[in-house]
């Protein structure tokens, strides 16, 4: 009897582990499916919202070929893009963040930094000269085996952050709630900064009585 239960225990265990594997597989494979329709959506979001303007604002890619083949230098892209309206500037970066990009905010609330990711550099550089502001960096160390390398737009500065998402906020759809719980993050710590800034100030003043 005790190995009848034995087994049937051993049983019930194998056929448990198989269907939480099942479930965790499946619930992954949504997961990725999520992930990519997102990029999708905001790639598709940021070309609608530039060729929105793209009409009465054509942009001519000097490294085209004339069949819609490209290789344009950082230079080329940078040129393309100070042509483009404040609008039609925003809503592709705003576009490239929805699909691209993401928003990290420390646990404690302390530090808020952005990131666009993308393979092909020139573009990132593009954003990065008509922003005036962060930084181009490789993302995830070195090239792996298969893989092309891949590289980030980073802004880590608060005021460089809040200064881009004021600019970006009419336009971003996916991440629109992260972006204003980053900005109320920073509104705090801007209070809190100045109301630090005055006490030192009144420190500072009795000191000097």
């Amino acid at each position: 009897t005790r190995n009848v239960q034995r087994r049937q225990y051993a049983e019930r265990t194998a056929i448990n582990a198989r269907f939480v594997s099942s479930r965790r597989a499946a619930t992954s494979r949504a997961v990725s499916a999520s992930k990519a329709g997102l990029r999708r959506m905001g790639a598709v979001i940021g070309g609608l919202l530039l060729l929105r303007h793209r009409g009465a604002h054509p942009v001519h890619d000097p490294a085209d070929d004339g069949h819609g083949h490209s290789n344009s230098s950082p230079a080329s892209y940078i040129e393309g893009m100070e042509q483009w309206t404040e609008e039609a500037f925003h809503g592709y970066v705003a576009g490239f963040l929805d699909g691209e990009g993401c928003i990290e905010i420390n646990k404690d609330e302390c530090g808020i930094r952005v990131r666009l990711a993308n393979t092909h550099r020139p573009v990132l550089d593009a954003i990065c000269a008509r922003l005036g502001y962060g930084r181009v960096e490789e993302y995830g160390g070195r090239e792996k085996r298969g893989h092309r390398r891949l590289f980030c737009y980073a802004v880590s500065n608060a005021p460089d952050v809040e200064r881009l998402f004021l600019c970006l906020r009419p336009y971003v759809i996916i991440k629109a709630e992260k972006l204003e719980r980053a900005l109320e993050i920073i509104t705090r710590q801007r209070a809190r900064m100045n109301d630090l800034d005055r006490r030192n100030a009144e420190v500072r003043a009795l000191i000097a009585q």
